[in-house]
């Protein structure tokens, strides 16, 4: 009974809190962001969606461009429904046998944010699914292989906001991304591959108080 009434008088001490603190966006405002995400045991992360970079060695050059903007508008305090875009571009070639394999990527959907305000930081919750096209190619001599993919990503996360000053926050949330593709061949699919796990995700979000509503 005792740890009841604790509970309850501490949910009722972070709904004061989160009542008496200003708003971390006020509803109208514009937000604007890019996104970084880091997989942990076997979620899609750094390798596809990310923030892209260049590596090589002797047997093979890498070249990947990922990139995870986002447009979004407060429809009252603190709740902010988004657009979430990504888009990925990756080629690998070889020295060795003169062999090129190549990946795009993109896909969009929509994003719900919600900010519970705690003095100077704020917890976040915030999740959506996207839906999206791949396309894979393999070149190797004269030979030439295409594979297209249908993809669906649906992801659920917590975190923490902090503000760096009035209109810049830093994002970093925890939690569970799942992304599937279907085969497409002639119009038919067929069973869907699927990668899911925990991911990190560490962004920045522009916020605009213009006001709309």
């Amino acid at each position: 009974m005792k740890k009841i009434c604790l509970l309850i008088t501490a949910i009722c001490l972070l709904t004061v809190t989160a009542l008496k603190a200003q708003p971390v966006i006020n509803k109208g405002s514009i937000t604007t962001g890019m996104t970084s995400s880091i997989s942990l045991g076997g979620g899609w992360g750094s390798e596809f969606l990310s923030v892209g970079f260049l590596k090589s060695n002797d047997d093979y050059k890498e070249r990947i461009i990922n990139l995870m903007p986002s447009a979004g508008v407060a429809v009252m305090d603190n709740l902010v429904i988004r657009a979430q875009f990504a888009a990925s571009s990756y080629k690998e070639s070889s020295d060795l046998d003169d062999s090129e394999w190549s990946r795009c990527w993109w896909g969009v959907g929509p994003y719900v944010t919600y900010y519970y305000p705690l003095g100077s930081i704020a917890l976040m919750a915030d999740g959506g699914i996207m839906i999206g096209k791949e396309k894979d190619k393999y070149v190797y001599t004269s030979s030439e292989y295409e594979d297209n993919y249908n993809a669906f990503i649906m992801e659920f996360f917590g975190g923490v906001a902090k503000n760096i000053n009035e209109h810049v926050q830093l994002n970093v949330l925890g939690g569970y991304s799942r992304a599937s593709w279907k085969y497409v061949d002639g119009g038919e699919e067929s069973e869907a591959d699927v990668c899911q796990g925990l991911v990190i995700k560490v962004g920045f979000t522009i916020i605009l108080p213009v006001g709309l509503f």
